[in-house]
């Protein structure tokens, strides 16, 4: 566990020398690390996936996939109610106007599944693209989903991010796909 939060440190700070400050890329590999490494997550995605992970493990196992798909903001609504992020309100209310303004084909960035060890767990972490200051996460498990259709339970973070490129705030919802 240790050994991997090493080197996903090394790994942002070689993307930071390499990209510059803030870059796209390093939001990836921030998220990653708060996902992997911070209790409150691995306590969510524990809850939302009690049937895919044990109670005694302190570190989940999942894959990440390289597809870069829209994911919606819709399902943070109530907590953006009272929470600014720097989005029109208009647009987390109504998805048609969201979808309109940044929904984007899916696409792939094969490094992403190179970040962590792959493994044998049906938990699949998909990224939507950074828009603005924020970034939405998708936990899935895969044996429920069959290419672009969605079922069963998710578990979305929304992660607001500071200029600095560091997590200020993260959000969390749990979608139901029928």
């Amino acid at each position: 566990m240790i050994r991997q939060i090493i080197i996903f440190v090394l790994l942002i700070g070689f993307f930071s020398i390499t990209y510059g400050q803030g870059s796209i890329d390093d939001k990836y590999l921030v998220s990653l690390i708060y996902l992997k490494s911070n209790k409150n997550a691995v306590s969510k995605i524990k809850k939302t996936f009690s049937y895919l992970t044990k109670k005694k493990d302190k570190c989940i196992d999942f894959n990440v996939s390289d597809q870069i798909s829209f994911l919606p903001i819709l399902f943070f609504g109530d907590q953006l109610e009272k929470q600014d992020i720097g989005i029109a309100f208009e647009l987390v209310k109504d998805r048609n106007l969201y979808k309109e303004k940044f929904n984007f084909e899916t696409y792939s960035l094969p490094y992403l599944k190179e970040l962590i060890d792959r493994s044998d767990s049906r938990l699949i972490l998909t990224f939507s693209k950074p828009i603005d200051n924020y970034l939405i996460a998708e936990f899935l498990d895969s044996e429920l989903n069959i290419s672009d259709i969605k079922m069963g339970h998710a578990l979305q973070f929304l992660f607001k991010f500071s200029e600095e490129g560091l997590i200020e705030k993260v959000l969390y919802a749990t979608p139901h796909y029928n």
